[in-house]
């Protein structure tokens, strides 16, 4: 069976994990029974009575398939670590992910390591000092994955040397049209043109072929609504909003829009279980 992605597959696919249920996530797209699944797809056991479990109590749309698509990933329960305020931790805790809040003295003093995956909304590079960035490479070096949120978190991949790209902050709080990349399985299930809230919006300038666009800023009319004086001229239009790449065996995702913004942009979340899950594949 198949459940489509939404904020309430995140919940049931961390309820089902900690249940021992066997879960595998899509890598890539494919079609069964004449029907297209996008990447990023959750799918579990052929039980009737989970089916009707989800459905009935979660209101998921449940499809039967043939079978695990090939490629498919089995997943496991993660340890994430977390460096945020209160909407990052809300967010992560929304998704149904287990969680520890680390402090830079937490990460200067080794706690990195044993996570699967580090996210960072609030700590900068250079507030590490040597023994903490030491750490955080040894957390790299054991296939740790990044997820870096909002200016604070790309800068700290920039400036550990994970991507080398320049960047662009903007003075707004408002709501963009995204474009996101339906090849990417940390787009999963969103439209190829869909919403995002930012808050200091970030965009990327040109990128190296070994980075991967998951979301960009929709053209010269990108602006639903909200503040964000000048927009029209600032050339976030068609720029990177969302990137994935690689660092070593360590996979990197570095976040421009505010998706966790004090709670709110719920819609936002799943950006980041994308990523926190993509790490196995």
């Amino acid at each position: 069976m198949c459940i489509r992605d939404s904020l309430q597959a995140y919940q049931v696919t961390n309820e089902l994990l900690a249940r021992g249920v066997s879960i595998y996530r899509a890598e890539g797209g494919f079609e069964d029974k004449g029907r297209t699944f996008g990447p990023g797809t959750f799918v579990i056991p052929a039980d009737p009575s989970l089916a009707n479990e989800l459905a009935n109590q979660y209101a998921l749309e449940v499809y039967a398939l043939q079978g695990v698509p090939d490629g498919a990933v089995p997943l496991r329960h993660l340890r994430v670590a977390v460096q945020g305020d209160e909407g990052v931790r809300w967010a992560v805790r929304t998704l149904g992910f287990d969680y520890d809040a680390l402090s830079a003295s937490d990460v200067r003093a080794g706690a990195l390591s044993g996570y699967d995956v580090y996210v960072n909304g609030s700590q900068s590079w250079n507030g590490l000092r040597a023994e903490g960035q030491t750490a955080f490479y040894d957390f790299l070096a054991a296939g740790g994955d990044y997820i870096g949120l909002r200016n604070t978190g790309i800068n700290f991949a920039r400036d550990a040397g994970l991507i080398s790209a320049d960047t662009y902050l903007a003075d707004g709080n408002a709501i963009v049209r995204l474009n996101f990349n339906q090849d990417s399985s940390i787009a999963a299930g969103y439209w190829e043109t869909d919403f995002g809230f930012v808050f200091s919006p970030v965009w990327f300038g040109p990128l190296g072929e070994e980075v991967e666009v998951v979301a960009s800023y929709d053209g010269g009319d990108f602006l639903v609504s909200g503040f964000w004086p000048g927009w029209d001229a600032s050339g976030a239009g068609d720029a990177p909003a969302v990137v994935y790449t690689q660092y070593g065996s360590s996979g990197v995702t570095l976040i421009g829009t505010d998706t966790t913004f004090r709670g709110h942009p719920e819609n936002s979340f799943r950006l980041i279980g994308n990523a926190i899950f993509d790490g196995l594949e």
